[in-house]
């Protein structure tokens, strides 16, 4: 049994990316579970989605009388290893595979506001939760926040940014444009995050807890990934390593962040030793084991 758990998509577990990975799975012969939290799906960063997370998991293992893996994707796979970490000595997991997870938050944030190779989604979601102060001093600029990451998740669909903006006052509209493109107001703008929410932050951080977690963890992360470097897999895989954690890492050029790159046969089977990796722990009888 598997418990997959979506990232920040507006669909949240409807996203035809993550439905389609749990089709899979269950032709593979597993047993999925794909409950759907709102705040996520809302691109809300809150941290009693840990909690939320930790819950459905114990809720699952009730009612399949069994241990089960985790399979959790972007922002959430760093939630759900915060969460494993909570069910530390309760026995209710055989693994947990991280598909573009984050590890420190701080050189994320960093990444997301100052790297000018950084995807906007990233930059767009941060802002959002953590310049809520700032509407007082510019009305309309949550909206317009909301606005740009629909636009930018759904981009096949019609732009509602347009109309958002032709409904909001010009001093709002010119401090977006410079928080967007101007690297004085993205610098103040960090400053103030750190300012008002910085504790808040560290609580996210999975290197704080890395030692509670005690179930194999396998990390897969584009190479190419734009919205969370795949450094942030590479330095908690080499921290559990260090820690004697059974862990396996594969950095793929064959993924961004949610999207598949071109194929090459090579990188397939690399990828493919990932997900062996999981999937052997995943699939162990708790029968065999306690015979063994």
């Amino acid at each position: 049994t598997i418990a997959f758990i979506h990232g920040m998509s507006l669909l949240g577990h409807r996203d035809p990316r993550q439905v389609k990975v749990c089709e899979a799975l269950a032709a593979a012969g597993f047993r999925v579970y794909a409950p759907h939290f709102e705040e996520v799906a809302n691109l809300r960063i809150q941290k009693i989605t840990v909690q939320r997370i930790k819950a459905a998991v114990l809720e699952i293992v009730e009612q399949t009388s069994q241990r089960i893996s985790i399979f959790s994707v972007s922002f959430s796979a760093g939630l759900s290893l915060l969460a494993t970490a909570e069910l530390r000595g309760q026995n209710k997991l055989k693994g947990l595979c991280s598909i573009g997870g984050f590890s420190d938050v701080a050189s994320c944030l960093h990444y997301l506001i100052d790297d000018p190779e950084a995807d906007e989604y990233g930059k767009l979601i941060i802002y959002r939760n953590y310049l809520t102060e700032f509407e007082a001093l510019y009305p309309g600029l949550m909206k317009l926040l909301d606005a740009a990451a629909r636009d930018n998740a759904l981009p096949h669909e019609a732009p509602s940014l347009p109309g958002v903006i032709d409904e909001t006052p010009s001093a709002t509209i010119e401090y977006f444009e410079r928080l967007m493109t101007c690297n004085s107001t993205k610098t103040n703008a960090m400053a103030h995050i750190y300012r008002m929410h910085g504790k808040e932050l560290e609580e996210f951080n999975i290197e704080r807890v890395s030692h509670k977690i005690s179930c194999p963890v396998t990390f897969i992360h584009g190479e190419t990934d734009n919205v969370i470097p795949a450094q942030q897999s590479k330095a908690l895989h080499q921290m559990l390593l260090l820690q004697g954690h059974d862990t396996e890492l594969v950095v793929s050029p064959l993924l961004s962040h949610g999207d598949r790159q071109p194929l090459s046969i090579l990188s397939a089977l690399q990828l493919g030793r990932g997900f062996d990796h999981f999937m052997r722990h995943a699939m162990k009888s708790d029968s065999k084991e306690i015979a063994a």
